[in-house]
């Protein structure tokens, strides 16, 4: 699934954390230097370099965000979900407790590492999709599964859509031939998350929240606390 496979690092070399609020149809990101998060305005071009499975959330009662440890395969590899200011709130396979973390209104996330242009140079960011954003993911992928080792995945912006009351945004995306150069480029970037990975995995600590989810006040934007408690929402 990876374009790679080697050796090296410490920290997440992610230098963007991506996520898509289904509420406005955006891609943003919480900025540290300036305590804000950024809109991404399409169109967002990227490089897929490797997909891992998370929960993502926001707890209601505690005011706070919900996370996992990131894993490869749900069918062999165990998830530890937990609130920032909760604790563990479940902890096993996914099918295990998938039901239950679903009643609280949490939501299975993919976690997708990709290379994206900063100026004139590639860096290594991560994306993260779920519900009806997710299901949206999975359908383009698995139309391009070629296409999206060998090219670029362009988001070229937002559609639409109603359940009930509710109107939510899917992303939209497209395929994007790149040059050999830029494939040998975001080639270089994969063998450092490679690296990273084989230490993660090597010594998970589900003690310590991934940078991905340590913004509050982005996980609101994707996350609205009175309608946490059910699964229905489609984003």
């Amino acid at each position: 699934m990876s374009r790679s496979n080697q050796t090296s690092t410490s920290s997440n070399p992610s230098q963007r954390f991506l996520e898509w609020g289904g509420e406005e149809g955006i891609l943003s990101y919480w900025d540290k230097d300036v305590k804000e998060s950024i809109t991404v305005k399409p169109p967002f071009t990227v490089m897929v370099l490797d997909e891992l499975s998370t929960i993502t959330g926001y707890d209601g009662k505690n005011k706070c965000g919900v996370y996992s440890n990131e894993i490869k395969d749900t069918k062999t590899e165990v998830l530890t979900v937990k609130s920032f200011k909760g604790g563990e709130i479940a902890k096993g396979l996914y099918a295990d407790i998938k039901d239950k973390i679903k009643a609280m209104g949490y939501k299975y996330s993919k976690s997708i590492y990709v290379a994206y242009k900063d100026g004139k140079d590639l860096e290594i960011g991560n994306m993260k999709f779920s519900g009806a954003a997710l299901n949206a993911w999975i359908d383009f992928s698995g139309n391009h599964k070629d296409a999206i080792r060998s090219k670029a995945i362009k988001l070229t912006g937002s559609e639409q859509h109603t359940t009930g009351k509710v109107n939510y945004f899917t992303p939209v995306f497209a395929i994007q031939d790149i040059t050999p150069e830029t494939d040998a480029q975001a080639i270089e970037l994969d063998k450092q998350l490679q690296a990273y990975f084989k230490e993660y995995f090597g010594k998970v600590d589900t003690n310590t929240p991934p940078e991905a989810n340590t913004a509050v006040d982005s996980l609101k934007r994707a996350f609205d606390a009175d309608e946490m408690q059910s699964d229905d929402l489609p984003f």
